[in-house]
């Protein structure tokens, strides 16, 4: 029966047409059925030689309708999952005839081409399958100079890709197929090196760090090339390590030196890393997030190596700045990563190469001269640093809180938003970091107790504040405000704003006075003239007032008296309330449009104030005097609109309900108003 169904797929309209799904999946249980395989108890019956005849059409219709660039996703997918299937089952039957089949070098060639080819076609996890298939057809090939010609064919179309972008080969396909027979030991790195050497000679000349005939690395640094693209830099930071294994390997077993040259005891993919970082600065992300990572877990020995084999300099060298940057910023990117991997090279004071002391470099010193750096990419790099090698829970050292607060001031002058960005997300982590070196901020104390960390902290705070002031450009005011707003979402989470300004302030006198200040250039950046800053400054003072509503309603759950400290968390919605008449007069005078998103801001502000203070009745008070206002307005406007427009803009009151409308409430207070 199963093979009267395969003769019919065979035989089906007689000609190579594309098989449906459910014709796939016939094939596939019809297959299943005829070749059970060894390891099930059916015996295998032998096949006459029109079944042999139909299972030969049956794989040119499965190889056909794999190589259709009409599929949907899903069908692609049924079709190369079954080809997959029918060409393990065929290699594994017991029938030569049947193994004949699949195992020679036409139907590897035709697997090949649809794998390099036509991988946008696909799905990834049925491409890896006939990736995973394709190498165990190529060890089970019976002949060996067929699998050395198969081979070679497909290392030379792989290398072909990389070396000469224009091909239409799919280059992530190319990859992953050089690492996936690389790892299963299929072909070795002499073979790749050889297919490569015609298309590197004329490219080594261009790369200063490689000597001529050293391929090993010019190959490396072609591989490297595509690390721009983000979909093939996960294959690449899979392939290079197994490719710098391979070539070990070859060394060892004596091959030929002018295929594989002997640069040394050192990595081999140093100079690589390095050369490229030099003609690709703009790629220096990717090298941190995938490349750098993979080489130095694969090979955790060589991260002293690697660090010493760039050029050498003192952290405390005047003449640092002469440096080449790029060695300074890869040695930054090395420490980051050895920090991350956990490597027992790294020390707690730094690391050293091998016991010698005299090129010794201690990665916390070392970030912390460049803070002040030249180079904006270097001086945030060096923070990024820092932060990486901070312990939490950990005190920090004293050295870390003098020198962090004499050059963080330096990178809020940054006039590009890239750095401000960059600085942003850095800083956010570091707020975590640190937290967990305040005692009172872990839970393991109630009151303020003296460290380093607190210190740190609090200088922070008070810096992010006056950094605030009206008259500071709009860049220090939106970065100023992005690091606010990260620092309090950082630690809102588990304890109030309000509770870490009174556990990192020595007494209620300072904590008054910085709660007040912080509160204050708040609400005046609710009126500067970009929307972005008022955006932010309204986000930062309902995180503030939320705050405090949850501050009191510990305190009087608890039953506690109220402190001197904590009274003054009353001070921000006192503040707000009594800044809404004074927003109006403004509003009423310029009747500006940033003033009037302002006034808006400030009265939803207003509102949740009442929602954490007060019944429901209160909001519902204000938001019929706002109603009654807007009607009072358009009453005017009726009667003589000239007039109306000068004496009652409605711009601000409107912005205020289309503020509000998005609390759950507003449907209720609607029904009571009415």
């Amino acid at each position: 029966m199963a093979a009267l169904v395969v003769r019919e797929h065979a035989d089906h309209n007689g000609g190579l047409t594309t098989l449906s799904e459910s014709e796939l999946r016939e094939v596939s249980t019809s297959l299943s059925n005829l070749l059970p395989g060894p390891k099930t108890s059916v015996v295998e019956t032998q096949l006459d030689d029109g079944s042999i005849d139909s299972l030969q059409k049956v794989l040119e219709r499965l190889f056909f309708t794999a190589d259709s660039t009409t599929l949907t996703i899903s069908h692609g997918a049924a079709a190369l999952g079954a080809l997959s299937g029918f060409l393990d089952r065929c290699s594994i039957a017991s029938d030569d005839n049947v193994k004949t089949i699949v195992l020679n070098e036409d139907t590897l060639k035709q697997i090949l081409r649809i794998y390099l080819f036509r991988a946008e076609n696909h799905k990834p996890k049925p491409l890896r399958r006939l990736l995973i298939t394709c190498g165990l057809l190529i060890n089970r090939l019976p002949n060996k100079d067929s699998r050395l010609r198969v081979v070679e064919e497909v290392v030379k179309s792989c290398v072909q890709a990389i070396c000469e972008p224009e091909l239409i080969v799919a280059i992530k396909s190319a990859i992953q197929l050089l690492e996936h027979l690389l790892s299963k030991q299929i072909i070795d790195a002499t073979l790749i090196l050889d297919k490569a050497s015609p298309h590197i000679v004329e490219s080594t000349r261009e790369l200063s760090d490689i000597e001529d005939g050293d391929n090993v690395q010019s190959f490396a640094v072609k591989i490297l090339e595509w690390v721009q693209y983000p979909d093939c830099a996960p294959a690449i930071s899979h392939l290079l390590p197994v490719f710098f294994s391979s070539v070990k390997i070859s060394r060892k077993a004596n091959v030929a030196d002018e295929i594989i040259p002997r640069v040394g005891e050192s990595s081999l993919w140093m100079k690589s890393v390095r050369q490229f970082m030099k003609i690709h600065p703009e790629s220096f992300s990717v090298l941190e997030e995938h490349i750098l990572p993979a080489l130095l877990a694969h090979d955790k020995e060589a991260i002293g190596d690697y660090i010493h084999s760039l050029t050498p300099f003192r952290e405390n060298d005047p003449l640092r700045e002469s440096n080449d940057m790029d060695d300074i910023l890869l040695c930054l990117l090395a420490c980051r990563t050895a920090s991350k991997l956990g490597s027992t090279h790294v020390n707690t004071l730094g690391l050293s190469r091998a016991g010698s002391s005299e090129y010794s470099i201690n990665p916390t010193s070392l970030s912390l001269s460049l803070l002040d750096h030249a180079s904006p990419s270097v001086r945030l790099n060096a923070l990024t640093t820092l932060v990486s090698l901070v312990k939490p829970a950990e005190e920090f050292e004293n050295s870390i809180v003098v020198r962090l607060k004499e050059c963080i001031p330096y990178f809020l002058l940054e006039t590009s938003s890239k750095p401000r960005n960059e600085l942003i997300a850095v800083m956010k982590k570091f707020s975590s970091s640190i937290r967990m070196a305040v005692p009172a901020l872990t839970g393991k104390a109630s009151e303020y107790e003296r460290s380093d960390a607190a210190e740190f902290l609090l200088w922070y705070l008070r810096f992010l504040v006056q950094e605030l002031r009206p008259t500071a450009p709009y860049q220090t005011h939106i970065t100023a405000l992005n690091l606010m707003l990260g620092f309090i979402q950082s630690f809102a989470r588990d304890i109030c704003v309000n509770n870490i300004l009174r556990l990192i302030t020595p007494n209620s006198e300072q904590y008054k006075m910085l709660f007040s200040q912080l509160s204050r250039v708040l609400l005046d950046l609710l009126f500067n003239a970009f929307d972005d800053v008022r955006h932010f400054s309204a986000e930062i003072l309902e995180l503030l007032v939320e705050s405090e509503f949850h501050a009191r309603s510990d305190t009087i759950s608890a039953g506690s008296k109220v402190t001197d400290r904590e009274e003054a968390t009353l001070t921000i919605i006192d503040q707000i309330l009594d800044c809404v008449p004074r927003a109006k007069d403004l509003f009423y005078q310029t009747v500006r449009a940033d003033h009037a998103d302002g006034l808006g801001r400030l009265l939803n502000l207003a509102f949740v104030s009442r929602q954490c203070s007060s019944n429901l009745y209160d909001q519902t008070a204000m938001y019929h005097d706002l109603v009654y206002e807007l009607q009072k307005g358009i009453d005017e406007a009726v009667k003589d609109l000239d007039h109306a427009v000068r004496t009652a803009p409605l711009h601000g009151h409107l912005i205020a309900l289309r503020y509000i409308q998005k609390y759950s409430m507003v449907e209720s207070m609607l029904k009571l108003i009415s």
